[in-house]
């Protein structure tokens, strides 16, 4: 189950929207907040830009952000001027409050697969003391394969594996994952920066990762994306 929280302080305008999310994703919890709770504790968030009567939407924002790089955030706001600003703080989507009820469906289909893939897990074994495991896939910031194994780096550069193949791997995980060679993938979220000159990608690690150059394009699009 995945819980869901609105915060804006529109109280009448929180209620529409919660009703009209069960009623799409009846299996999520949703919650409704006038500011951000001190226990936060959600899986995504639909976000009033304007609390308060100021743009404080984009400071709870950037703490989510700064917590959760991948976090899903949902801006609301009433005023089109302010798309381009929020998707300065990595937005999934952005809601017009006067256009809600056509511009909801979609935003919410993109939160399901964002949270289809956070939630995604694999069974591994750590690497140096072959313990078995699990990690969230959304942890994951480099697969490599080699020969029967696939290696998962995750994001405090803990090394595990699992005896298992790319493509097999693809097929039964979600994953925004991109693809640097035929035997590696990449978490764009824990991009540093991107090379295309020496063909170069920096984690934020500071791992370096080889990339082909028919690759490029989905590296770049997907690396902007993330920075968002």
């Amino acid at each position: 189950m995945s819980k869901i929280a609105i915060i804006d302080d529109d109280e009448l305008f929180s209620g529409l929207l919660k009703n009209k999310i069960e009623e799409l994703y009846p299996s999520w919890k949703v919650n409704c907040f006038t500011d951000m709770p001190d226990d936060f504790d959600f899986d995504g968030c639909l976000l009033d830009i304007e609390l308060k009567g100021v743009h404080e939407g984009f400071e709870i924002a950037n703490k989510l952000k700064q917590k959760d790089l991948g976090f899903p955030i949902i801006f609301i706001s009433s005023h089109d001027e302010l798309v381009c600003e929020g998707y300065k703080y990595s937005a999934l989507r952005f809601i017009r409050k006067q256009y809600y009820q056509k511009e909801l469906p979609e935003a919410l289909e993109a939160l399901f697969k964002i949270l289809r893939i956070r939630q995604a897990y694999v069974d591994v074994k750590e690497d140096r003391n072959n313990i078995e495991c699990r990690i969230m896939i959304n942890n994951i910031q480099y697969i490599y394969s080699s020969g029967s194994y696939l290696y998962f780096l995750d994001k405090d550069n803990y090394l595990f594996r699992k005896r298992d193949s790319m493509k097999n791997f693809l097929e039964e995980h979600p994953t925004n994952l991109v693809k640097c060679s035929s035997g590696e993938l990449i978490n764009p979220i824990y991009i540093k920066n991107v090379d295309s000159k020496r063909l170069e990608i920096t984690l934020k690690s500071g791992r370096i990762v080889k990339f082909n150059k028919r690759n490029i394009g989905p590296i770049i699009r997907t690396f902007t994306l993330a920075r968002r």
